[in-house]
């Protein structure tokens, strides 16, 4: 089954200025049926790291971690009662580098440097 931005898309041409009063009625409908489509299509629940708890929590944990930031960042959301998915609710490794990596895709974090690349 073709979703419905697909299916718009296709029958656009390509030559078609976005900018062009006749057609900003059609771009309008376009951009709001994608929104609403995107937003259905992401099952589960809505993710809880913020932006404002990365800069709260994950980024001073992180940079004051030393050699173990990771850990500080697991260790920080346990303590800031993230919900975590381990055994009894605990924070997870693989949730404090998912903290870490979105922290690094908003540019919170400076991109991680190899000891070779200094």
């Amino acid at each position: 089954m073709r979703s419905i931005s697909v299916a718009l898309t296709s029958k656009l041409p390509y030559d078609l200025a976005e900018d062009d009063p006749k057609l900003a009625d059609v771009f309008g409908l376009y951009r709001d049926v994608a929104t609403q489509e995107y937003e259905r299509a992401r099952p589960g629940p809505k993710s809880i790291l913020t932006a404002d708890l990365l800069r709260e929590i994950v980024v001073p944990a992180y940079l004051s971690g030393g050699r173990k930031g990771l850990q500080s960042v697991q260790r920080a959301l346990q303590a800031a009662g993230y919900p975590g998915s381990g055994p009894n609710f605990d924070v997870t490794n693989d949730q404090a580098r998912a903290a870490v990596r979105k922290a690094r895709a908003l540019k919170i974090i400076p991109p991680a440097v190899r000891k070779d690349d200094r």
